[in-house]
């Protein structure tokens, strides 16, 4: 996805303190790069203000909208360490208690800049590490992510630690996720997810080892840390692939391969949206390249249903094949499970959503997530464009992101979806937040033509001859000339068009949502499928309005 540089500053709600004392405000103002406010965004009434300027630096328009997500930038100050000071972080602190030897170094580790702490003769319960304070907004749902490579852990555990203080900065609650290790396979992205206390104004975000005796020790490593507000479950660090356009892979990826011998990998802009480019020639036989990331599996997980999911466009293939992988290995780093999704011909200029389902084993600790060109025989070759990589538990649909949680590239679509226009030239599409704090796709259009569509649409690679069942819950608050539909496409390898399922609504519904739902069997030549939910013209002059709260398509 395109990498977005934004500024913020929250009205005497963060970044000024008075007596140790955070007041707090609704209002947000989030500025661009060049120092030029975009918007503003009430968290009482979920209202934004969108701001364009002309070449001089006026404002020419001013948009109000309603009901908008809360904005999903990394809250943390010098999140990817760019900047030290004395060996510590920048906009971090020194966290440490009870802990007689401690030393932090600013380090270059497997590639990339990182806060080194090493800390030995630990007291029982004394801790060691770096910590941040964020100004909070009460009831907002978030999750914490770190990048660290722990590389020892003696009578010790790790922590990612969450302190919430309320507008005295007395102490609310705390939120923690323990982290066993140490992990043998480098930098693993750890996760936590949490929702902010109603009377907190502030959060110290901790990343430190505890001691569990009176002799505890630890060495580890981090390079990022990210802290945002929403829904996304995903577990991830950056799975939408952003970095610098020019360099060779995006932030908090490796770059992977085995018995290749050219391989050029680069992230680069296409379609208005970074994405990672991996060419490779001269394969080995069962060779690969592309990029990897590792993500932390808690104990409480083992053993539970996850889908891993990114969209490729497969531009070249000789003698090869695109695949998404899952390596689960335990904290000894051995092997003790593997999942794969290979594709074996190009998609036509077209991102294709590739998916992969299974159990987490029993004893698995991280996961290594790849997106790969795999050789089948010698001197293979393939070219691939990946973006929207995904890792989350208990997501049973072929569609990835269905309920609109993901929108680092903007506001008026997830980017998992792909907006989809034809004979309308009067349109609107933004992402709309419920007061439970779920996302849900909202889309209007007038003018429609006769046949014409206004909707969203996310393209899937598909099982032949598997039962599957799609639905939507849907609020139809106006329709003249026009009817909602739930289409599903299906295609073969070549493009070609091989079957359909549709569902329709024509009736209003105002506020409370309908249920399209269609089923049937996926024909025995399709490769992958067109989802869509659209507002479909009847005759010109077709007008329509929807709130889309979900759409999902799932094997039965």
């Amino acid at each position: 996805m395109r990498k977005m540089i934004i500024w913020f500053l929250v009205s005497l709600f963060a970044i000024s303190m008075c007596e140790s004392a955070y007041a707090l405000s609704v209002n947000e103002y989030i500025y661009d790069s060049n120092g030029q406010m975009k918007s503003t965004y009430n968290y009482d009434n979920r209202s934004k203000v969108e701001y364009n300027y002309s070449s001089n630096g006026n404002v020419t328009l001013k948009k109000h909208r309603v009901d908008a997500p809360v904005p999903a930038f990394n809250r943390l100050s010098n999140s990817n360490f760019n900047s030290f000071i004395n060996g510590v972080v920048e906009k971090w602190e020194i966290s440490k208690w009870d802990v007689p030897k401690a030393e932090f170094k600013e380090v270059e580790h497997l590639g990339a800049k990182a806060q080194s702490v090493r800390c030995s003769e630990m007291k029982n319960n004394g801790y060691c590490g770096i910590s941040q304070v964020v100004a909070v907004h009460p009831s907002q749902p978030y999750t914490l992510r770190v990048s660290m490579d722990i590389q020892e852990l003696r009578e010790s555990k790790m922590q990612l630690y969450v302190d919430y203080y309320d507008q005295a900065q007395k102490f609310i609650s705390v939120n923690v996720q323990e982290l066993k290790g140490p992990i043998k396979t480098g930098y693993v992205t750890f996760s936590l997810r949490g929702s902010i206390p109603a009377n907190a104004s502030t959060a110290r975000v901790y990343v430190l080892s505890r001691s569990e005796s009176d002799s505890g020790q630890a060495a580890f490593y981090i390079r990022n840390a990210e802290f945002r507000y929403g829904m996304d479950s995903n577990l991830l660090s950056n799975g939408s692939v952003d970095g610098t356009s020019g360099q060779e892979i995006a932030d908090l990826w490796t770059r992977v391969g085995w018995n290749v011998k050219q391989s050029n990998s680069l992230v680069r802009e296409h379609d208005q949206n970074n994405i990672q480019e991996v060419f490779s020639a001269q394969i080995g036989e069962n060779g690969f390249s592309g990029i990897s990331q590792a993500v932390h599996i808690p104990s409480s997980k083992q053993g539970t249903p996850f889908k891993v999911s990114a969209s490729f466009n497969v531009l070249r293939l000789e003698d090869a094949y695109a695949q998404l992988y899952v390596d689960f290995k335990d904290d000894n780093g051995s092997f003790v499970g593997a999942y794969s999704a290979p594709y074996f011909t190009n998609t036509n200029g077209n991102a294709i959503t590739i998916s992969e389902y299974g159990q987490v084993p029993a004893t698995a600790t991280h996961a290594i997530i790849y997106a790969l060109i795999r050789g089948q025989k010698d001197n293979s070759a393939g070219h691939i464009l990946v973006d929207n990589l995904r890792f989350a538990y208990n997501e049973s649909s072929i569609t990835a992101d269905e309920e609109f949680d993901v929108y680092p590239n903007g506001d008026m679509k997830s980017d998992y979806w792909d907006k989809v226009v034809w004979s309308s030239d009067s349109y609107d599409f933004q992402l709309r937040q419920q007061k439970d704090k779920a996302i849900a796709q909202y889309i209007s259009s007038k003018a429609i033509k006769a046949n014409g569509i206004v909707g969203v649409v996310q393209k899937s690679v598909i099982v032949p001859l598997r039962n599957f069942k799609a639905t939507s819950d849907v609020r139809i608050s106006h329709l003249y000339n026009a009817k909602v539909q739930l289409y599903i496409d299906f295609f073969n390898v070549d493009n070609q068009f091989v079957g359909a399922s549709i569902v329709e609504g024509d009736k209003v519904t105002g506020t409370t949502p309908t249920t399209l739902t269609t089923a049937g069997k996926v024909p025995e030549q399709a490769a992958y499928a067109f989802v869509y939910i659209l507002i479909r013209g009847i005759s010109d002059g077709g007008e329509g309005e929807i709130l889309v709260e979900n759409v999902k398509m799932a094997y039965q």
